[in-house]
C-alpha cells in the first residue's frame, strides 16, 4: 500500500513561509496569486497489508503517533492519498481530533 501524506497548514493559521513566497512571486510580476500555503509532503509505503475498512483510522494514528515531531494538529491539517494493492485510490482528509499517547 502506498500513502502520500499531505501536512499543511490550517486556514487560519499565519504561514509565514508561503507570504515570503507569495511576496516574492509579486515582486517578480505573478500577480493573479492570492495565497501560498507551504506544507509538507510524505510517502510511505507500507509493507504490510491493512483492511481498506482501517485504512483511515490507520493513517489518523500514524499521524497521532508522529505529532509534534512531523504533523502539529493544533497548526496544521493532513490529507492522504491510499493506493491499495488492487490499484485504487482512496482520498482521506484528517480529522482535528487527536487522542493522547498512551
Amino acid at each position: 500500500m502506498l500513502i502520500k501524506l499531505f501536512i499543511t497548514p490550517q486556514i487560519q493559521t499565519v504561514d509565514a513561509a508561503g507570504r515570503t513566497v507569495l511576496g516574492a512571486l509579486e515582486q517578480i510580476g505573478h500577480k493573479y496569486i492570492s495565497k501560498i500555503a507551504i506544507g509538507r509532503f510524505l510517502e510511505i509505503q507500507t509493507q504490510e497489508v491493512v483492511p481498506e475498512a482501517q485504512v483511515a483510522e490507520y493513517i489518523a494514528q500514524m499521524c497521532n503517533d508522529v505529532r509534534l515531531n512531523i504533523f502539529n494538529p493544533v497548526m496544521e491539517d493532513y490529507t492522504a492519498e491510499v493506493t491499495l494493492s488492487d490499484g485504487r485510490t482512496l482520498s482521506i482528509k484528517g480529522e482535528r481530533q487527536w487522542r493522547k499517547k498512551k
